[in-house]
């Protein structure tokens, strides 16, 4: 899922990608509405492949200077930025490099004195 993730940070960075759909995709993974944000992201922005392979070089490269820890990556201070930026509160990254997944939020209509 690292992987994943910095696929879609790194067409965020490129602007390939915009902020609100990483939001919608890090709700509907944290909703298990889809497996693969990186498939979503290619077919939401209609990422073409010629793209696709640009982003996946940019990440092999960042991913070479950390001898290919995602987690170590992951936990660099400007990854952990990006992540708020562009995914919201629906996927946060520990200072240790962890993906953290938001749980569903249920939205109700009313005032809390209208809960029985």
């Amino acid at each position: 899922m690292e992987r994943e993730i910095l696929f879609c940070l790194t067409a965020f960075q490129m602007g390939v990608a915009t902020s609100e759909e990483l939001k919608e995709i890090g709700r509907d993974l944290s909703e298990k509405k889809i497996a693969s944000p990186r498939a979503e992201l290619i077919r939401k922005a209609s990422i073409t492949p010629d793209k696709v392979k640009t982003i996946e070089h940019a990440i092999d490269l960042s991913i070479s200077l950390h001898n290919g820890n995602y987690r170590k990556l992951l936990s660099l201070r400007i990854y952990r930025k990006l992540v708020r930026e562009a995914f919201g509160d629906s996927i946060t990254i520990s200072q240790n490099g962890e993906l953290r997944q938001s749980s569903p939020k249920i939205m109700l209509d009313g005032e809390d004195t209208d809960i029985h």
